[in-house]
């Protein structure tokens, strides 16, 4: 986990999808997950919102391509079953919100979850050779 409370929604349902794409069948079923979202209190802006409706985007590829499958058959992580079916694409918008919650509530742990996150998406590192300290201090 994050420490990002909406990068981990958006975690938690990648994984929920991809363990059980059946559950996720209904389209409505995703717009109840952004409700809950919502009425959880979570602060949800113009730019959450746009990550919230992509990742949603990316986790109806997941259960399009995960469903019929026997997704717990295999021992591979649900990571790894995000990166078969859609790659890089499909952390993106994880990777918005973490960038937006560090700028919101910056800690070490966010700082360090940008860098993975940055890493998966573009293949390069983010901050390279900078620490949290270093770039708190340079904001």
């Amino acid at each position: 986990m994050s420490g990002a409370p909406l990068v981990d929604a958006v975690d938690r349902l990648y994984r929920a999808v991809v363990e059980d794409p059946e559950a996720w069948r209904s389209d409505g079923a995703f717009a109840e997950w952004l409700e809950t979202l919502a009425a959880d209190g979570y602060r949800i802006d113009r730019a959450r919102a746009r990550s919230l409706r992509q990742a949603v985007r990316m986790a109806i590829k997941l259960r399009d391509l995960w469903a019929g499958s026997d997704a717990d058959a295999d021992a591979d992580p649900w990571e790894s079953k995000v990166d078969a079916a859609l790659g890089p694409p499909a952390w993106r918008p994880t990777l918005d919100l973490a960038m937006l919650e560090l700028e919101d509530a910056p800690d070490p742990e966010r700082f360090e979850d940008v860098q993975r996150r940055f890493r998966l998406v573009h293949h390069t590192p983010w901050m390279d050779g900078v620490d949290y300290a270093e770039w708190l201090a340079s904001r």
